[in-house]
């Protein structure tokens, strides 16, 4: 009998696993496949890459340091808490001249005992220059802004056993909450900040409700149904817009180029220009020192006039060149800057001019 019976379980066990093994796994594809985040700045990336193509000649070595949620308002994750990995896909997605260095975090650090490259990585990787970028979520205002609508009608006819009540409500409320993102640039090559990079980028996210209700009552009998509507707008993605315009912005001043040509509605950036202008006013001083330092013959005056001039020629000229390279004009050299600078409305001796200079930088074909 026990023989029987241990039979039977080996039998049965062997069905079950034949049944397990014959087993086929069915893939279920999914409803939809990704689709592209499509919004009035989906060109603005691949358009400021464009731009520093046309404006910078050497590859530009950029990192992207501690970007987080620093306001700790943030509940259940409605903020991701860090905003490193959205920052340096964003980068990336410029493309152009940019080198983007990795920054090691904590924990590779710590894992492959590389000491000092987290904190100064230009140092470690070689780089003399380097932008890092350095964000953070620094406001989340819940409810700055409220509003209520309601509607409400109620309608009555007929009398007696045929007596009728119509009956219809709709409810409306907005309350919005106030993001802020900031970013600057540091130039670790100096160990300090790159004054006039700073961004501030603010969005509105609104939180919908809809209330409908509808009700018949006839001789005492009713019916009725109601519906509600709840949508908020998404705050991720709101937030990967703000870190894409902050990056923009933030690389835009530290260049400088003038980013706002990239930007649906974009101001110009009064701060920006003026670094422009400042960079054309301001070449070379210490190389005029170290001649002045060295020069026994000439004065003082001489020698900064001299060298001034010659080095504002020459960077006039690069960037005539870099119109050049656009080949949007069929002249080059000095014809071609006396064709510019008569369409800027200057005249062909004006290429010391600081004006002419920024009427061209201004509008560098990109």
């Amino acid at each position: 009998m026990f023989r029987l019976i241990s039979y039977i379980c080996i039998s049965l066990s062997g069905m079950l696993l034949a049944a397990c093994a014959n087993h086929e796994a069915v893939v279920v594809e999914p409803y939809s496949i990704p689709t592209q985040r499509i919004d009035a700045f989906t060109e603005s990336l691949q358009c400021f890459g464009r731009m520093l193509s046309a404006y910078v000649d050497q590859p530009l070595p950029v990192e992207v340091g501690v970007v987080k949620d620093d306001t700790g308002a943030s509940k259940d994750e409605e903020v991701p808490s860090d905003l490193r990995d959205m920052t340096v896909s964003t980068v990336s997605k410029i493309g152009g001249p940019l080198s983007i260095v990795y920054r090691p975090t904590i924990e590779e650090t710590q894992l492959f005992n590389i000491g000092g490259a987290a904190l100064i990585p230009s140092r470690a990787f070689g780089y003399d220059t380097i932008f890092t970028l350095y964000g953070a979520v620094t406001e989340f205002d819940r409810a700055v802004y409220g509003r209520k609508k309601s509607q409400n009608v109620s309608v009555e006819f007929g009398g007696g056993n045929g007596l009728t009540n119509l009956d219809f409500g709709r409810n409306e409320e907005r309350t919005s909450t106030r993001m802020v993102v900031d970013f600057y640039a540091n130039q670790t090559s100096m160990f300090s900040i790159a004054n006039h990079t700073a961004s501030t980028n603010a969005m509105l996210l609104n939180l919908d409700n809809v209330d409908h209700n509808y009700d018949i009552s006839i001789e005492g009998n009713s019916i009725g149904w109601s519906e509600s509507l709840s949508r908020i707008e998404a705050r991720h993605a709101s937030v990967r817009l703000l870190v894409e315009l902050g990056v923009i912005e933030t690389l835009g001043k530290a260049v400088p180029v003038p980013y706002w040509k990239c930007l649906p509605g974009g101001i110009e950036d009064p701060e920006t220009t003026q670094t422009a202008r400042r960079e054309f006013l301001e070449i070379q001083e210490a190389q005029n020192m170290h001649n002045i330092a060295n020069t026994r013959t000439i004065s003082f005056t001489q020698v900064r006039r001299a060298r001034t001039a010659l080095e504002k020629e020459q960077k006039f000229n690069s960037l005539i060149s870099d119109y050049a390279r656009r080949g949007k004009y069929s002249e080059t050299g000095v014809a071609l800057r006396n064709r510019l600078l008569q369409d800027a409305g200057f005249s062909s001796s004006d290429y010391l001019n600081v004006d002419a200079y920024v009427a061209l930088w201004k509008n560098l074909p990109y």
